[in-house]
């Protein structure tokens, strides 16, 4: 995968045509790749996820670690999302579970 390179804004639809072998965030339309976490980074990350699954057991929300795509312009269209982030860690709470 070739890093996009041109002078522009990105959007949600640039997002899901990279391959998924490379982390990429586009914030307010700016391409961001992201380095790979450090052994310790992932140490911490692991046990504070497992900290929130285990709080979360029976409520109606759940705990997703990176690469977890969060879309943060969701009222608009896919054509014109510019803020596509992957947080270490994402919940998810609906009552709809």
């Amino acid at each position: 995968m070739s890093f996009p390179i041109e002078e522009r804004e990105y959007m949600y639809t640039d997002y899901l045509s990279w391959s998924e072998d490379v982390r990429i965030e586009i914030i307010n339309g700016t391409p961001y790749l992201q380095a790979a976490p450090s052994r310790i980074h992932q140490e911490i990350l692991s046990e504070f996820q497992r900290q929130i699954a285990n709080y979360l057991v029976g409520k109606n929300c759940k705990v997703y670690p990176a690469p977890f795509a969060v879309v943060l312009d969701h009222e608009e269209k896919k054509d014109q999302i510019k803020n596509v982030v992957e947080p270490d860690i994402t919940i998810v709470c609906d009552d709809k579970n």
